[in-house]
């Protein structure tokens, strides 16, 4: 059995902010992109030895817009992993892409690169609603992107769609899921709007956002409709045709290893979880990213009961929840407990099979509360 080990790549340039983003990037930057790069190639040197033992099975290029960057810098990036870490032939490599910023020659040498799988950020079929986000595209391009895609040989295609937006209505979002299924994407990426206070919309006073139970039917129907269009949910943002769930994302739920490169960019290595800090210039300018150097933050190791908790917050995002012997090796009381998981279950917030309690749509909507319960039980 393989010592599998997925890689995340950070790119934090944009072409523009939108209005609702609270990930570490800088708009139009090109002139720190090619320095950016080199140091990334650093950091991904520096761990090599470190995980010399482990096999690549999944690289993640998020961002930012990693699409915004050369597709040069991009094959470059790609070539290092191949050449510093065990890549295994048949690892899932993933692109982020904005609609805007791809075409035929880019598409062709994204796969040229090595790139099999790739993720649009759509956000919406309205274009009204896209140009209240700040996104650059229209859907028409994103169309024509996931369309392009196809064409070009991607047939691990995902999208990203959000709900819960200013001025939106259920039926409004229910458009939204029957539009992006109708097109050759194999994953979806559903998540509700969420206000960040350093972020435009933070500082927006008048966003008229639905209301709390129009925001649960936005889900509950949502989670509904992707299934009888073939899309099966498994964790609570995340919905695929059988067989393309994103194996990069699966080991953030599952607590599998990985590395993260790039400022802002977290990883789990070696029972340790660290970060860089976000800072892009602190970053380039960093010589020496070797493990033990002091140069990440938030970093500790994760020990004894915190390793417990952390597989029952994690695994219970997933369709596959948490078996209930992890569940009873961290409770205080047995029976305290199982009185909550026969609340929960009879309400139809959870359920149990072969074993293990996983929650449903209805209880993932309630799920920071229902986990947190569960803990001090």
């Amino acid at each position: 059995m393989m010592n599998n080990l997925g890689l995340y790549v950070h790119i934090p340039f944009c072409a523009k902010k939108c209005g609702y983003c609270d990930f570490y990037s800088l708009e139009r930057r090109e002139d720190l992109m090619s320095d950016y790069v080199k140091a990334l190639i650093r950091q991904m040197e520096a761990f090599s030895d470190t995980c010399s033992g482990k096999t690549v099975d999944s690289v993640y290029i998020g961002g930012g817009t990693p699409s915004i960057l050369p597709h040069r810098l991009i094959a470059d990036i790609l070539s290092k992993v191949d050449r510093f870490y065990r890549l295994w032939g048949k690892a899932e490599i993933t692109l982020e892409a904005n609609p805007s910023t791809v075409n035929a020659v880019s598409m062709r040498a994204y796969r040229s690169s090595g790139i099999n799988r790739i993720s649009f950020g759509v956000q919406s079929s309205s274009n009204p609603m896209l140009q209240k986000l700040g996104r650059l595209h229209r859907f028409e391009e994103a169309v024509a992107s996931i369309l392009l895609a196809k064409e070009e040989g991607f047939d691990n295609i995902s999208a990203d769609l959000m709900y819960a937006l200013p001025g939106q209505t259920v039926a409004d979002f229910l458009s939204d899921v029957n539009a992006l299924t109708s097109l050759p994407v194999v994953h979806l990426s559903v998540y509700g709007l969420k206000i960040e206070e350093n972020t435009p919309f933070g500082r927006q006073k008048d966003l008229a956002l639905p209301a709390e139970e129009e925001q649960c039917a936005m889900y509950l129907e949502g989670v509904e409709l992707l299934k009888e269009k073939g899309f099966l949910q498994y964790e609570i943002s995340n919905f695929a045709k059988r067989g393309y769930e994103s194996r990069h994302n699966m080991k953030y739920w599952t607590r599998k290893e990985y590395l993260g490169f790039g400022p802002a960019a977290h990883s789990f290595l070696n029972g340790v979880r660290f970060c860089f800090p976000r800072d892009l210039q602190k970053y380039i300018d960093t010589v020496d990213f070797s493990p033990c150097v002091g140069v990440y933050s938030d970093t500790y190791r994760v020990t004894g009961r915190e390793e417990w908790e952390e597989e029952v917050m994690l695994s219970l995002r997933t369709r596959d929840g948490c078996a209930l012997e992890t569940l009873h090796a961290v409770a205080e009381s047995r029976e305290a407990l199982e009185t909550y998981i026969k609340l929960i279950t009879d309400n139809k917030y959870a359920r149990i099979e072969n074993g293990r309690l996983s929650l449903t749509p209805k209880g993932m909507l309630l799920s920071n509360t229902i986990i947190s319960d569960l803990l001090v039980k």
